[in-house]
């Protein structure tokens, strides 16, 4: 690995985290969603939206596209990019747990159960992935400052 690859490692391991726990957990909640309504759900979804996000996990490893975004020297961008993804992801599962917990009692079924548990999980899933991309963000920022350090 040569000197300038070495300097954008950190924001290559942002681009990755980000692309891999965001695919994670947008592929979960496909997936839960077809466990629901598996007769019903390719009528009303594409096969591609459970395909496209493992052909972009792969290629993104394949080709090493975490290495070559990093390259571009938009560190601060990409960044800023990551964290909305994230924080947007998360909020929309909080909005989510908060629609499957308000419900009365007597309209409690079984079903209304199984989306209470799934958007429980769904959001510790984007929670985890918002903590990762805070902390792989806070370290290109280090790494970034050391390097202007050094100049």
């Amino acid at each position: 690995m040569n000197k300038s690859d070495e300097s954008n490692l950190p924001l290559a391991n942002l681009i990755r985290i980000v692309f891999v726990s965001q695919s994670v957990a947008y592929l979960w909640r496909g997936v839960a969603i077809a466990i629901d309504d598996a007769p019903d759900i390719f009528q009303r979804v594409s096969v591609w939206s459970f395909i496209l996000p493992i052909i972009v996990l792969s290629l993104l490893f394949i080709l090493k596209f975490d290495r070559w975004f990093a390259k571009l020297n938009a560190e601060f961008l990409i960044i800023f990019l990551s964290l909305v993804v994230s924080i947007s992801t998360t909020v929309i599962a909080i909005m989510e747990l908060i629609y499957h917990f308000d419900v009365p009692e007597y309209l409690l079924t079984p079903t209304r159960q199984y989306w209470q548990t799934i958007s429980i999980i769904t959001l510790i899933f984007y929670v985890f992935a918002f903590f990762l991309t805070l902390y792989f963000s806070i370290r290109v920022i280090q790494k970034q400052s050391r390097i202007i350090e050094a100049k």
